[in-house]
């Protein structure tokens, strides 16, 4: 599987179009599109900003992108897709939880502590369903 077609996949996968993910990096659609397609190469920084978006390692990324060698017994495609049904569950049971405490006012913008929460819980489970 090349780049841009695990890259195309991965968008998919989490239902986001190609102007969903121009919205969350700042990166154009038309780039976008022309990396999926293969016509394009892009940065190890565009790269860091997708993996964050598609919840995947970016060293993922650079392997397929040519950037540096894959390490035997890395990320496949197979375990990413597989991680990131597993990190959506886990992420809607962290959200589940914080509705259940009401700590944030559902008028205004999440609190501070919910943001830390947040982050703290998905870098935690993330850490479990990689190792």
């Amino acid at each position: 599987m090349t780049l841009g077609e695990y890259l195309k996949n991965q968008r998919e996968l989490m239902n986001y179009s190609t102007r969903d993910i121009t919205k969350l990096t700042k990166i154009s659609g038309a780039y976008i599109s022309q990396i999926e397609t293969g016509k394009r190469k892009p940065s190890a920084n565009v790269l860091n900003k997708l993996a964050k978006i598609y919840m995947v390692p970016s060293t993922h990324l650079l392997e397929l992108a040519g950037y540096i060698d894959k390490e035997p017994g890395e990320w496949d495609s197979t375990t990413t897709i597989e991680s990131i049904k597993n990190i959506s569950y886990g992420i809607q049971d962290i959200i589940d939880n914080l509705e259940s405490k009401k700590e944030c006012n559902k008028e205004r913008e999440m609190c501070e502590r919910c943001k830390s929460y947040i982050e703290y819980e998905i870098e935690k489970y993330t850490k479990q369903i990689t190792n």
